[in-house]
């Protein structure tokens, strides 16, 4: 049975400012060699191939944070790993899916 970890959720901002949801848990940290990796689908890290998984949850994260104009930022924490997501201001996200709806209506 996996050991028991405690997950941390803060929300921070405003509609002027946008939003940073930063979550956190207490699991070993991420090596510093595999951040630049950890949003790509079906990438598991030499520490992780023995636990249950595909490789495919942060590579989801970061495809809908990205359709939400979200910035993703991965981070070995002290001790678990942190993922932190912007999310743009109100004003930026309604130029964000204009400017996607021109895109999709172009092709």
């Amino acid at each position: 049975m996996a050991s028991a970890s405690r997950l941390s959720l803060r929300l921070y901002g405003t509609p002027a400012t946008g939003a940073l949801l930063a979550v956190e848990d207490t699991k070993p940290g991420v090596p510093q060699a595999d951040l630049p990796r950890l949003a790509q689908r079906f990438y598991r890290g030499e520490h992780s191939r023995t636990t249950p998984g595909n490789g495919l949850g942060l590579s989801l994260v970061a495809a809908v944070a990205d359709l939400h104009g979200a910035a993703l930022l991965l981070e070995s924490g002290a001790p678990g790993p942190r993922v932190t997501l912007r999310f743009p201001a109100a004003e930026h996200r309604a130029a964000n899916r204009a400017f996607l709806a021109m895109k999709e209506h172009e092709t």
